[in-house]
Formats: structure tokens, sequence, C-alpha cells
């Protein structure tokens, strides 16, 4: 799992390829880990446009998406149905966001095992994993 404090060649090393662009994207990528700092697909298009003008969206998209499927980047949900990425690292947890400015807050909160069994047992589900995303309105409304 990648984490804040993991070197940037953890990332690029999941991609042993002769391709510039994904060796560009991997780098970001990495650098984005190392911060903790959240990221949509958009903005690191935009950020890697400046490096190498032909590099597609879908190829970011795909870059990103597969680092999500192996469990290395989060999709944090927001309730507009929008969403941002972010390497969480290994700890569990859930996450807090505003649904105007997209503010996301880390919450060490958990649904209880025995609720989750519960939950199972009504809905006839055998829960191997869970996600908990709870929105909030901002301040400023």
């Amino acid at each position: 799992m990648i984490t804040k404090t993991s070197e940037p060649l953890n990332i690029i090393e999941i991609w042993l390829s002769d391709n510039v662009s994904t060796w560009n994207i991997a780098g970001r990528l990495a650098e984005l880990a190392v911060s903790g700092q959240d990221f949509s697909v958009e903005d690191l298009w935009h950020v890697l446009q400046q490096v190498d003008a032909s590099l597609g969206h879908a190829s970011v998209f795909r870059a990103v998406e597969m680092l999500v499927n192996m469990g290395l980047l989060n999709r944090i949900e927001f309730a507009d149905g929008s969403h941002t990425y972010r390497a969480c690292g290994d700890a569990h947890h859930h996450h807090l966001t505003y649904r105007k400015c997209h503010r996301v807050v880390d919450a060490d909160i958990c649904i209880p095992d025995d609720q989750l069994f519960e939950i199972g047992k009504q809905t006839g589900f055998e829960i191997k994993e869970h996600s908990l995303v709870l929105f909030r309105v901002c301040a400023d409304g």
C-alpha cells in the first residue's frame, strides 16, 4: 500500500514500461501519494499536459483507475456524484465530505462488527468489506 511516507519509486515500479507518458503519470502520482494531496483526474491531466501535450485524458483516467483497483489509491465520492482521489494508506478509516467545497476529513470511526454482521444477516449478504462516506453542509451554506 502506498502511504504518505512511501518512496516515489514504489508507484513507478508498478509500471515497467518504456512509454514516456506512463512514466510521467507514474511520477506525478508518486508525488501526490507522498504529499497526501487529493486530486481529480482532470486536474492531474492538466498538470501532465504541461509536460507531455500528447498525453490523453483517457490514459490518465485508466492509470488512476488501475491504482484504485489495486488498492493503492482511494476514490472519495461526493454527494453531487463527483469524486477525488487520494493515497490514504492502509489504516482503515472513512471520510467526511463537504457537499459544496468538497473538503475531505478522515474519520477514524466505523460501524461495529456486530452491526455489520446483523446488516448482513438481515439482507442475506456476506459482508466482506465496507466503505462509509458521510456528507456535511459547508459552513457557508
